[in-house]
């Protein structure tokens, strides 16, 4: 073979082997491209079975939620309450609901708050500010305000004020308390609000737990 014949067969074998190549590159590319669509058509799946579940998991909770709304019937107000009154109470304990904090918690809260200011939201004449906020009576200890009677390093004005509010900062500060739930109802409630009178909370367990019983609904 002479060298002309020489570069003829070197070229053609350059040419043949760009060709494999090519067909490599494409196969590649089509299988890329397969896997590509494989992957978004699986994830595309997931997706749908995911939206699915949460829309039948969005579903069983509002009917549960509406079951549990036919179900309950709970009154306007508690027989030896006042409007008012039972709205403060519906208040703690939708506060501590939303704590997930127990039956027993809840009546600490109510028990503390029926000492402390017999269900109503107080100003304090020794805080201007409050007596211009929504308030049901008027104190002058300290100052103290609230359903909790609670002082200024509790939080702010408003959110002392604020029935659910106060009663979230209270249910905060029992969760701190060790073993809170085992405790007698006066003595947690005391470890909470250091108050002059520790036992004077005991009073006021039955008539809280009437209440927690009497207000099933949220």
């Amino acid at each position: 073979m002479d060298l002309s014949g020489q570069q003829i067969q070197a070229s053609g074998q350059r040419v043949s082997a760009n060709m494999v190549r090519a067909r490599q590159a494409a196969a590649q590319a089509e299988a890329d491209k397969k896997k590509a669509a494989e992957d978004a058509a699986a994830k595309k799946k997931a997706d749908d079975a995911k939206k699915k579940a949460d829309d039948a998991a969005r579903k069983k909770k509002a009917d549960e939620a509406s079951r549990s709304a036919k179900r309950c019937t709970a009154p306007a107000r508690v027989t030896d309450l006042s409007t008012l009154q039972t709205q403060n109470a519906r208040a703690i304990m939708r506060a501590g609901r939303k704590l997930h904090i127990s039956k027993r918690g809840q009546i600490i809260a109510l028990s503390t708050a029926l000492q402390e200011s017999q269900l109503r939201n107080y100003a304090n004449v020794n805080l201007p500010a409050s007596m211009r906020m929504a308030h049901q009576a008027v104190g002058s200890d300290h100052l103290s305000v609230g359903l909790f009677q609670q002082q200024p390093n509790w939080g702010s004005l408003n959110e002392l004020m604020n029935p659910e509010t106060s009663a979230t900062k209270f249910y905060q500060a029992l969760l701190h308390i060790p073993g809170w739930q085992s405790l007698p109802v006066t003595v947690a409630a005391q470890r909470v609000q250091v108050s002059a009178f520790p036992s004077a909370y005991a009073d006021d367990e039955v008539r809280a737990t009437a209440i927690v019983n009497a207000l099933p609904c949220p």
